[in-house]
């Protein structure tokens, strides 16, 4: 129960937060190449799929094209302000299309490559999410809310970040407990 809700609640916030026009500081411009027509490609199918989902469309870009057009164009394209929020769009995909280690790739990209973007802190917090609700992996997910919490401790998601990393080693009924006791509810 506890990570379905964590799950909605902060797909919801991912996906309206993709939907925000941020004008980009320092775009670099180039002539049409190879790498920008990745970058369209990418981005018109991230966009086709949010818009209306289907199993034609998802399966015409597969999560393995996906990521890896992601790392080219993170490796060619570093100066590219604009690419983080692409990327994070893109992992936000390939995770709800079932594939999370691609999806935490695709993250990894943002805060390896962007780390001074506007997207690197969630992408730092969907990395340790993912760990923690998809793969089950639990030291690893401490790791990473311990790294995001170090690199962010001001970030609107710390304190979600901090109840997560808390409540990592405790079973269902535990926290059903704790609740339960916090709230004075009688069986």
């Amino acid at each position: 129960m506890k990570i379905s809700y964590f799950f909605v609640i902060f797909m919801f916030a991912g996906l309206v937060a993709c939907k925000h026009d941020e004008k980009p500081q320092n775009v670099v411009t180039s002539t049409i190449s190879e790498d920008s027509e990745k970058e369209m490609k990418l981005k018109n199918y991230i966009d086709s799929s949010f818009a209306s989902p289907s199993e034609k469309e998802d399966s015409a870009y597969t999560n393995a094209q996906i990521y890896e057009d992601a790392r080219r164009l993170s490796a060619e394209m570093k100066g590219d302000t604009s690419l983080p929020e692409l990327l994070f769009r893109a992992g936000a995909l390939v995770k709800g299309r079932k594939n999370p280690t691609k999806a935490i790739g695709i993250w990894g990209l943002i805060t390896a490559d962007f780390p001074d973007s506007r997207w690197a802190a969630e992408a730092a917090f969907q990395k340790a999410f993912t760990f923690d609700n998809d793969l089950h992996d639990k030291e690893t997910a401490k790791n990473y809310y311990k790294e995001f919490l170090n690199k962010y401790p001001q970030h609107k998601m710390a304190k979600d970040a901090k109840i997560l990393m808390a409540n990592l080693d405790k079973t269902d009924a535990q926290l059903i407990e704790e609740f339960e006791k916090k709230n004075n509810i009688k069986n």
